[in-house]
């Protein structure tokens, strides 16, 4: 992952226990992800870089070990300005940490749960600014898709139980929900107003305040979560068609910019 202006790398390396780290690109000097003192209710072994803030001094990354669905335990933020990590999620862990985003500041961070439930799991998304912690998508099975680069809104995928998925926005500072579309959503541009759809066609770019929806990929295509440049002009994805470039002939899935007008 990179900062907003690309100066910053987060990635994880290694196999059996991989490791959070960030680069920076001007000096050259490599920083491991890990707190000085970790939470001692089990062992930490390995750990997985999760989100980096738009200006390059918050990254996110999450703790844990090898053991069932601990592999994500516990997610931290380490300030780069400072050097110092805090503690985001609780101890004990709801369930395995899937998902994260940062603001573009680094104050607010959301995160999701696939949170242990008598009936198996169940979607839970939080949302953490200044300390104070607060939920979203209540009422759902829910996966977080991205903050908003304010950190004043949040787009999730709510799970029904016909097994149908729909995207929703939630205004962080009223709590007001809305349908965003009747479908997922995979991706988003960082102030939330160009949100990439999958489907059984492929992929679409919704610009909501329109209403217009505009074709990117077949179907059989993917995208990351950050597939979406900060105007919704471009999206990057993955497909196995041969016939979306000329002399696309080496028979392999390829990554793709489509650029939309």
């Amino acid at each position: 992952m990179l900062s907003g202006d690309g100066r910053y790398v987060a990635y994880s390396n290694g196999n059996r226990y991989p490791k959070p780290y960030v680069y920076d690109r001007v000096t050259g000097r490599t920083e491991l992800l890990w707190p000085e003192e970790p939470p001692q209710d089990t062992s930490y072994e390995l750990g997985t870089a999760v989100a980096i803030s738009a200006d390059g001094r918050h990254v996110a990354y999450t703790l844990g070990n090898r053991h069932g669905d601990d592999y994500a335990r516990v997610l931290h933020v380490r300030d780069l300005d400072t050097g110092t990590d805090r503690q985001i999620s609780p101890l004990p862990p709801e369930g395995l940490i899937r998902d994260a985003w940062l603001s573009a500041d680094g104050r607010t961070v959301a995160y999701s749960v696939a949170a242990r439930t008598g009936q198996g799991t169940e979607g839970r998304i939080h949302v953490v600014r200044d300390g104070h912690e607060s939920d979203i998508g209540s009422g759902f099975s829910a996966t977080l898709v991205r903050l908003s680069d304010d950190g004043r809104r949040a787009l999730f995928n709510a799970a029904a139980a016909d097994g149908t998925t729909t995207a929703y926005l939630q205004d962080l500072r009223t709590g007001r929900v809305r349908q965003a579309a009747g479908t997922a959503a995979v991706a988003a541009d960082g102030s939330l107003r160009h949100v990439l759809l999958s489907g059984d066609g492929g992929l679409d770019l919704l610009a909501l305040p329109s209403g217009r929806r505009h074709p990117v990929a077949p179907a059989g295509a993917t995208a990351l979560p950050r597939a979406v440049d900060r105007n919704g002009h471009a999206v990057v994805f993955s497909s196995p068609a041969a016939d979306l470039v000329p002399h696309d002939t080496n028979g392999v899935p390829d990554v793709f910019v489509r650029r939309l007008n």
